[in-house]
């Protein structure tokens, strides 16, 4: 058996989410929102390991002798989800507010949140980012 460890980073959009893991398109066990590590046992024959978190995934990773310790981030990173979110409710405050009369302006500062639309919709195959581990946890 082999194991292989994976590293969860906090972020915004997958704080409360669990992360189902699977290897060779086989359910193995989940990584809940408390856990920052969590080791896995699996056959030395194994060759792909993927992520879902509800109706999003990650990216497919071979499994070789290289990348045993794997890190999971999400596309949006929190700097980016907040400022999307603060953009899209800033520019409908000032929208409501009749403040933002220019049509143009307003629709820019609404187009962050297309980003978020676009992560959710078209790219949630690869929502979640498996990459090899460069620095010890």
């Amino acid at each position: 058996m082999k194991e292989i460890e994976i590293f969860r980073e906090n972020n915004f959009q997958t704080m409360h989410r669990p992360f189902k893991v699977y290897v060779d398109g086989d359910f193995i066990d989940f990584i809940e929102p408390k856990e920052k590590t969590k080791k896995f046992l699996i056959e030395p024959s194994s060759k792909e390991l993927k992520i879902e978190v509800d109706k999003c995934s990650s990216n497919s990773v071979k499994l070789n002798a290289d990348n045993l310790k794997l890190n999971v981030t999400s596309q949006i990173q929190n700097g980016l989800f907040v400022f999307i979110y603060t953009t899209f409710f800033g520019g409908l405050i000032l929208m409501m507010l009749d403040v933002l009369n220019n049509l143009y302006l307003s629709f820019a500062l609404l187009l962050p949140f297309a980003i978020i639309v676009y992560w959710q919709t078209l790219g949630r195959k690869n929502y979640l980012r498996i990459s090899k581990m460069n620095r010890d946890v």
